[in-house]
């Protein structure tokens, strides 16, 4: 995976992160797998929103939620043989801009391993 610290308004940071996590003996579905970290979330916190995304013909979810401390928005992908995660975190007061966050979350692709 790859992580990027951003300086931001006020003196905060703002976190990019992406990630993957092969699991070619896992043999649930893509969908199955996406929905364990949807609930795994969901059991710690109460998400904003979430949407389902495609990416290269793969199902995803994108998700935000909210506290005092942080922001944290991510896109989840499953491939048949793996789960990515992309996500950016910020502080509530330094949120980056919609274009960066744009950019970012749309700037993957799934290749073939």
């Amino acid at each position: 995976g790859v992580r990027g610290n951003v300086p931001a308004a006020f003196g905060g940071t703002n976190t990019f992160v992406a990630s993957c996590i092969a699991a070619p003996d896992d043999d649930r579905s893509a969908k199955d797998r996406i929905k364990e970290v949807i609930e795994r979330w969901e059991a710690r916190t109460v998400l904003a929103y979430r949407k389902p995304v495609e990416l290269d013909g793969n199902p995803g979810v994108e998700f935000q939620f909210a506290d005092d401390v942080k922001v944290l928005r991510s896109r989840v992908y499953a491939t048949p043989d793996r789960t990515c995660t992309v996500l950016v975190h910020w502080k509530p007061y330094s949120k980056p801009n919609e274009t960066d966050l744009a950019t970012f979350f749309d700037s993957f692709e799934l290749l073939p391993r």
